[in-house]
C-alpha cells in the first residue's frame, strides 16, 4: 500500500475570514461545518459514530460486512472515490475486497489533513491498495476528480444505487 496525501497551497483552503465574517453577520449567526473538523473535531465526531442513538454507522458497517465482496464485484473499479472519508474505518471493509480482486486507489476527500494521514496509516496493510488523500472541501475534490479522470481518458460517472435517498457511487471508466 502506499499513501500520498495531497495537501493545497494554505491559502486557497482556510483562507476564509470574509465568508466566515458574512455568516457570523447573517440574522442567525453560523459557522461553516468545515471548520469543525480539525483533529479534535474529527476525534470528537468518530465518538458520536459510536454512540448507541447513533444507528447509521452501525447500520452502514453491517451491509459492508455482510455485502462487501458482492459491493467490490459490482463496482469493478481500479479507483474508488469518497467525500468526507473522515477515519475511513467503514470503507476500509469495502477496500479489502475491492482490493483483493484488483490493484486499487482509495481516493479520501476530506478536509481533515489528520484522518486522511491516519486512514492511510490504518490502511497500510491492505495489499494492492494505494491511496491518495485528497485535502480539499467536497467542491474542490469533486473539481481536481473531475479533471483527473479526464486527463487520464476517463470519465466520471455518478450511478444512482436508491433514487429515493440519492445514493451515489462515482464510477470510473475508460472512453
Amino acid at each position: 500500500m502506499t499513501a500520498d496525501p495531497i495537501e493545497l497551497e494554505q491559502g486557497s483552503f482556510w483562507d476564509d475570514a470574509d465568508d466566515l465574517h458574512a455568516r457570523l453577520a447573517e440574522p442567525l449567526p453560523r459557522i461553516p461545518p468545515w471548520f469543525g473538523y480539525d483533529a479534535l473535531g474529527s476525534e470528537l465526531f468518530e465518538q458520536i459514530t459510536e454512540l448507541p442513538t447513533y444507528y447509521l454507522t452501525r447500520c452502514e458497517r453491517a451491509l459492508l460486512e455482510r455485502y462487501g465482496t458482492d459491493i467490490a464485484a459490482r463496482l469493478d473499479r481500479p479507483r474508488v472515490a469518497e467525500l468526507g472519508s473522515g477515519s475511513a474505518k467503514k470503507t476500509r471493509l469495502l477496500l479489502e475486497h475491492c482490493s483483493a480482486a484488483r490493484p486499487t486507489t482509495y481516493l479520501p476527500i476530506d478536509v481533515s489533513h489528520e484522518m486522511l494521514v491516519l486512514s492511510a496509516e490504518r490502511m497500510a496493510d491492505l495489499p494492492g491498495l494505494t491511496v491518495t488523500g485528497l485535502w480539499r472541501r467536497y467542491e474542490a475534490g469533486l473539481d481536481l476528480l473531475h479533471t483527473d479522470v479526464a486527463r487520464h481518458g476517463l470519465r466520471a460517472e455518478a450511478e444512482w444505487v436508491d433514487d429515493e435517498h440519492r445514493y451515489g457511487l462515482f464510477l470510473f471508466r475508460r472512453d
